[in-house]
């Protein structure tokens, strides 16, 4: 059985955190055992490409500040339809 991990930052603009995260998502995906999704809750940055040229799944949910309160919704119909 695969389990699903989704991977959720800020952004993925250049950074520590995001450098993070996109080496979270290579090292631990691990089919069958392991699928790893990032998202990030603004919008496409440099380290979301590395991560999709990587072949992960990586999407960017566009929100421009914290009263873009929308974004939970969205999040939530993401993990719904990736059954994470």
């Amino acid at each position: 059985m695969t389990r699903r991990l989704l991977l959720l930052n800020t952004d993925l603009e250049l950074g520590g955190t995001p450098t993070v995260v996109r080496e979270l998502a290579l090292r631990l995906h691990d089919p069958p055992r392991w699928h790893v999704e990032v998202a990030c809750l603004g919008k496409w940055g440099p380290i979301a490409d590395q991560i999709r040229n990587a072949g992960r799944d990586v999407t960017a949910l566009g929100a421009r500040g914290i009263s873009d309160v929308w974004v939970i919704r969205r999040l939530i119909d993401l993990i719904r339809e990736r059954n994470i």
